[in-house]
């Protein structure tokens, strides 16, 4: 090491040490800031996917009866209730029996009626009712929400933070430069004194360079 690179290496010795921090701050805050970054994108994918019109099944009710003998007619009650509104439903039968009276109660989000079977024919039905995602998922879709505003907040304070360091770094930004410099050119005389090839010349300064050191 020469007189004025043993010179800036001295002086810069505390400074670079705090730009040092500076910057591992700097890469620390990155990593975060991406880390939350997905974490919300990941967040407006499940919103996306849960809070939305996609229909999908809230109840069912099926009945499977067989005829029974000395037996004019059979008669079975229906009532499909569900947990949330009722957006649609569908029914399905064998072609053997009749519906009668059957209602939407939208207010207790039910279905209720009866089927009626033919002579000497079983009874086979099913309703399914159908709800919104957002209806069937609004305590999941609550709970997303309050993690995404959770990550936006926290990538919002990481950001202002980053700002902070960023503009510290510029106070540092000729420290580091001439730091950058000293181990790029520290790192070339390593790699050209190890070499197994070089001068004459090169090889006696080599051997000159290591005697100094002992």
């Amino acid at each position: 090491m020469d007189k004025f690179m043993g010179t800036i290496f001295v002086c810069n010795m505390q400074v670079n040490v705090k730009a040092e921090e500076v910057l591992n701050e700097i890469e620390s805050l990155e990593k975060i800031k991406s880390e939350l970054d997905q974490k919300i994108d990941n967040i407006n994918e499940e919103l996306e996917d849960k809070d939305s019109d996609q229909l999908v099944t809230a109840a069912e009710w099926s009945l499977k009866k067989g005829w029974k003998f000395f037996t004019l007619w059979q008669e079975e009650k229906v009532e499909c209730v569900s947990q949330w509104p009722i957006a649609e439903y569908t029914k399905w039968d064998n072609g053997n029996l009749e519906w009668k009276g059957l209602r939407v109660f939208r207010e207790a989000n039910a279905i209720i009626g009866t089927v009626r079977g033919r002579f000497w024919r079983g009874l086979y039905a099913t309703i399914t009712i159908k709800t919104y995602k957002r209806h069937k998922y609004a305590d999941a879709v609550c709970n997303l929400n309050s993690k995404k505003q959770e990550a936006v907040a926290a990538y919002d304070a990481k950001t202002a933070l980053l700002e902070r360091c960023r503009q510290e770094e510029k106070e540092y930004g000729d420290e580091i430069h001439l730091l950058q410099k000293y181990i790029e050119e520290r790192n070339h005389e390593k790699k050209h004194l190890s070499s197994n090839y070089m001068s004459l010349g090169e090889a006696e300064e080599k051997l000159r360079l290591h005697k100094a050191k002992l």
